[in-house]
């Protein structure tokens, strides 16, 4: 995006409900089809690192329509960055963390589509990890799972990974709904029922495991970029410590954390962080 649609409020007000009307309009003043992007911040000294900058700007670059939710606020650097590059930012509480700003963009995002806006995909991230591909290159691993849903002809919800810990699910720090999805009965009212007031513990439970579950008994594909459980299946160490194990170890193991076959690397915000621009 050129134009400056830039509204940041600072200081935040840290009871402010995020004005999504001001999201509308931007998103209305694209022309379509739209490829949305919405990063999903928290960092309580307010940085947003240089690598985050970088993967923000070679989205612009490809066109993407990009936005940030913050839960803790920006230092006047990375305001400025925001600033600069016309993009739009808006404040919100912690209420649901990072389910919380999706479920505001997946309904704001539903509404615009069922009045016609034309969307390619909606991408949701946050600044949990930065996923990293076997090319190191965060943008292109992005665009592979936004290619997965772009498509298809039928309601579909991508990831970068996926995982059995509480419940086989799609991992949330990266996720893709496509056009179909977006107008899916189910996806909406996956998003209008879910209680962002619960504890972190049941949000998971009920948000990130619930979202999957919830779309695999409405017939959505559930599409991971890097399917990580299956390639832990093919290894046969892996397997004969399961069989030892039983299906326990897999509902306790975050396969993210861990490098893998698959080749898919990921920096956590605090090795994210020493790359930030001071």
């Amino acid at each position: 995006m050129t134009e400056n649609v830039l509204s940041v409020n600072h200081p935040f007000d840290v009871n402010r409900a995020p004005d999504l009307e001001q999201v509308m309009t931007m998103l209305r003043s694209v022309p379509g089809p739209v490829s949305l992007v919405h990063l999903h911040h928290f960092d309580t000294l307010g940085y947003l690192p240089l690598v985050w900058r970088v993967l923000l700007v070679d989205l612009l670059g490809q066109d993407h329509t990009v936005f940030v939710t913050t839960c803790s606020g920006f230092d006047d650097e990375a305001l400025g960055f925001l600033a600069d590059h016309g993009i739009l930012c808006l404040r919100r509480s912690n209420q649901g963390r990072c389910i919380g700003a999706y479920r505001d963009t997946a309904l704001l995002a539903s509404q615009l589509a069922s009045e016609g806006l034309a969307f390619r995909h909606v991408l949701f991230i946050n600044d949990s990890v930065l996923p990293l591909g076997p090319d190191s290159s965060a943008l292109q691993s992005l665009e592979a799972v936004m290619a997965l849903v772009a498509d298809r002809h039928a309601a579909a919800l991508s990831g970068l990974t996926d995982s059995y810990e509480k419940g086989y699910h799609l991992q949330s720090y990266c996720l893709c709904a496509n056009q179909f999805l977006l107008l899916e009965p189910a996806w909406q009212s996956f998003w209008q029922s879910l209680d962002v007031h619960i504890p972190k513990s049941q949000l998971i439970d009920t948000g990130e495991v619930g979202l999957s579950l919830s779309m695999t008994a409405s017939g959505v594909d559930l599409l991971p970029l890097y399917p990580l459980v299956a390639r832990l299946l093919l290894s046969p160490s892996v397997v004969e410590d399961l069989a030892c194990c039983g299906e326990y170890a897999f509902k306790q193991i975050n396969p993210s954390l861990f490098r893998t076959h698959s080749g898919v690397g990921m920096h956590c915000r605090a090795n994210a962080r020493l790359s930030a621009h001071r």
